[in-house]
């Protein structure tokens, strides 16, 4: 059977509009179960984590073997707290990580990040984690995305002059993530 890949938006964005529907429709066209679940749009201050965490599990639980994890900005600290804080070890085929952060010192105290997420444990996990920056990204420096990609021992991809990959922002495709998705798979 096809893997299952479910994207994670990040804070404030539609899926119904940019390039995470432009990948719904281009996996799905390839026979794959492919979900990108709708969080609430709130201020983030107000954001409800237990809410997200709660719609997080009804995709993903249980974890399925070929299972492929997509992220993009907050949906990357979201996921990382889910796998760090899932029962058991169960293997995913992939994690790709898109724009995102590892840890944020403004963002504290906070649930996404305390306690510490367990990196060994989502390394464990996932069988191939690849980390997607830009060039010219102002909402999340390069500093973090490398931060991430060596604390999740991941690869990292440039893909040039997205900015913060922001669909709301007319970013309509996104092939380095399709792309991504399709080595996870092979």
């Amino acid at each position: 059977s096809k893997p299952r890949i479910t994207i994670v938006h990040g804070w404030g964005d539609d899926v119904s509009q940019g390039w995470i529907a432009w990948l719904v429709t281009q996996l799905r066209a390839e026979g794959y179960d492919a979900v990108a679940p709708q969080f609430p749009r709130e201020r983030l201050a107000k954001t409800d984590f237990h809410t997200w965490m709660k719609l997080l599990d009804e995709r993903l639980n249980p974890l399925q073997p070929g299972d492929i994890i997509v992220a993009h900005s907050m949906g990357v600290p979201m996921v990382l707290r889910y796998l760090s804080d899932f029962r058991g070890t169960p293997p995913i085929a992939g994690l790709i990580c898109v724009a995102g952060v590892a840890d944020h010192h403004v963002m504290r105290p906070n649930p996404l990040f305390d306690p510490p997420l367990k990196f060994a444990k989502i390394i464990g996990m996932a069988n191939q984690r690849i980390s997607i920056y830009s060039d010219n990204d102002r909402s999340v420096p390069r500093r973090y995305t490398d931060e991430l990609a060596e604390k999740l021992q991941a690869e990292s991809v440039l893909d040039r002059g997205k900015g913060h990959f922001s669909g709301l922002r007319g970013l309509t495709e996104l092939p380095s993530v399709l792309e991504a998705v399709h080595r996870c798979i092979e």
